[in-house]
């Protein structure tokens, strides 16, 4: 049936028996996936690989992993909320700001106070 066991996806996201596609290889598309259970484990560890590919040279934003209070945040953050209680790890492929200082991997604590604005 396509579904990947523990697992929800939301938006573009398309799920196979063994991978979920975050997004297809398409302009303005968002996608995300999130375990159905929260974690309750005091020490812990992921382990995750992923490939980005595509058409054109041109990436977009990029991709997040995110440990959260709360799952599922629909926002302008790499498909999450802009106010989340947590951590965010942000592989931003994209130079919105025209510094030259993309791609970065970026490592973001939030106590769901700050509004972080990844477009500068």
């Amino acid at each position: 049936d396509g579904s990947v066991p523990f697992w929800v996806y939301t938006g573009n996201a398309i799920p196979s028996a063994d991978q979920i596609r975050i997004t297809p290889s398409l302009k303005s598309q968002r996608g995300s996936v999130w375990t159905k259970s929260k974690s309750i484990f005091e020490y812990w560890e992921i382990d995750v690989t992923f490939r980005v590919t595509g058409r054109g040279r041109v990436g977009a934003d990029g991709l997040a992993i995110w440990y959260t209070e709360e799952q599922g945040l629909d926002g302008p953050v790499f498909g999450s909320s802009d106010n989340w209680n947590g951590v965010g790890i942000f592989f931003d492929s994209f130079d919105n700001d025209a510094k030259k200082n993309n791609p970065a991997v970026i490592v973001v604590g939030n106590n769901g106070k700050l509004h972080y604005d990844h477009q500068k």
